[in-house]
């Protein structure tokens, strides 16, 4: 008790005792996690009362995605659009490449008719006009198919015949003409020929050869139904 009291009174005044390190570093310890502990606890009621800072707009980035999926799909919608119109124009590219490689069959369009201008009132004659007109290629060659296919009929001896193979009837002229080159290509003497169905219009009716009797026709049609076309006998 002597030395305690002696130890006291030894110190000089206004200096505190020292504190051990052990102690210090305990104190330190302890206030870094006091503060971590409350800040975290401050976090958590500002997230659970809605006011925290950082935010996320959920319904935004659902309308996002939303929008990049829908542009997926348009995408794929267009690609498989410009697929299937590539199919159609390569069917009807081949076609034409089919009149070009057959065009020794095809007759020269008809030259254009010369229109005669009527009389003045005077009696004096004026000179014959003509309009100048710029052939289309196309159409021209369209229409010395179907007037080939028509009149193909002019060409067959035995006109007196009265019967013929029907192979199809269709609404459209370009149809029936592009059947007759096809089957032209097959060494059929393939035609068509103009119906009207009362009620419902004009009709193309591709039709093959003319015979005299059913059994001449026999044969032909035979061989129209090994390659699975429905082709039957009328009278013409």
């Amino acid at each position: 008790m002597v030395n305690n009291a002696k130890s006291k009174k030894s110190l000089p005044k206004g200096k505190k005792p020292r504190v051990n390190g052990r102690h210090k570093e305990y104190l330190i310890w302890f206030s870094v996690i006091f503060f971590v502990a409350a800040w975290m606890f401050f976090l958590g009621i500002l997230v659970g009362r809605g006011t925290a800072p950082v935010k996320f707009d959920i319904e935004k980035l659902q309308k996002k995605l939303a929008a990049l999926k829908a542009e997926d799909i348009n995408e794929k919608l267009t690609r498989f659009k410009i697929g299937s119109d590539f199919d159609k124009h390569k069917a009807d590219l081949d076609f034409y490449e089919d009149l070009k490689k057959g065009r020794d069959d095809i007759r020269p369009p008809p030259p254009t008719p010369v229109l005669k201008s009527k009389k003045n009132p005077f009696g004096e004659k004026q000179k014959k006009t003509s309009k100048k007109t710029v052939p289309d290629k196309n159409k021209s060659s369209d229409k010395s198919i179907h007037k080939d296919n028509i009149l193909y009929q002019k060409k067959i001896p035995g006109l007196t015949s009265n019967l013929t193979i029907q192979v199809a009837s269709f609404k459209n002229q370009k149809d029936a003409d592009r059947l007759v080159a096809k089957l032209k290509k097959g060494k059929y003497p393939a035609y068509s020929a103009i119906g009207v169905i009362p009620g419902k219009g004009i009709w193309y009716r591709v039709r093959i050869g003319y015979f005299k009797a059913r059994a001449d026709a026999t044969q032909m049609l035979a061989r129209l139904k090994k390659e699975n076309r429905k082709a039957f006998l009328i009278h013409r």
